[in-house]
């Protein structure tokens, strides 16, 4: 799946001094062990297979990055624990969300990662940094839905399937290039096509 401009634009604008992440701490009601964040996070991978992509570039950058599955994803890459000292304020709390957030994620694995703070007296914080890349705004709203849901009942959510997921074959360096390429092709014949059209009198397309 390649990149659109809008979404490949935020890979080529970012530096460590412009992250294009998306930062946000979410506040839970109640201690929940880090175990329960992990395990609950890995029953709804399925519903937000973007999690599971990683960029695969295009050679002589021919064409924008596309999306392909990640065939060494491990959600213990992108899931923390962080622990901070038992009875620390709900500030203290955000606090240390904010010195976790990094300047840029790793752009080798899917552009996502979560840390589940621990510690504060009846709350749980969790950061979560999610690229621009992979979301906008209402794809991210659908996101936190699925991914903050912890009702212990699971209401109206698809179960994953009884087969574990197996990332699908990534192209090969060859195979991205002549797909771009070929796309570049059909975007150049169209346009010509337009703008040859474009230039036939009036009379004559009424014709």
């Amino acid at each position: 799946m390649r990149l659109t401009q809008a979404d490949a634009s935020f890979l080529y604008t970012e530096s460590a001094s412009g992250p294009m992440h998306i930062s946000s701490v979410y506040v839970l009601e109640g201690e929940l062990a880090f175990e329960k964040v992990f395990e609950h996070f890995q029953s709804r991978l399925h519903l937000v297979p973007s999690y599971r992509r990683k960029l695969a570039h295009v050679p002589l950058n021919i064409a924008h990055p596309e999306w392909v599955d990640d065939p060494e994803f491990d959600l213990a890459n992108h899931v923390f624990s962080h622990k901070v000292p038992a009875g620390s304020t709900l500030q203290q709390g955000v606090d240390a969300a904010i010195e976790l957030n990094e300047p840029i994620l790793d752009r080798s694995r899917p552009l996502w990662k979560v840390y589940v703070i621990e510690g504060v007296p009846d709350r749980t914080l969790i950061l979560q940094m999610t690229h621009h890349a992979m979301i906008d705004g209402a794809s991210g709203i659908e996101l936190t839905t699925v991914l903050y849901d912890f009702d212990a009942k699971g209401a109206n959510v698809e179960p994953p399937p009884a087969k574990p997921w197996v990332a699908a074959p990534v192209p090969s360096a060859f195979e991205r290039f002549n797909t771009a390429l070929q796309e570049n092709l059909s975007r150049s014949s169209l346009s010509d096509a337009f703008s040859a059209a474009s230039r036939i009198p009036a009379s004559q397309q009424a014709l």
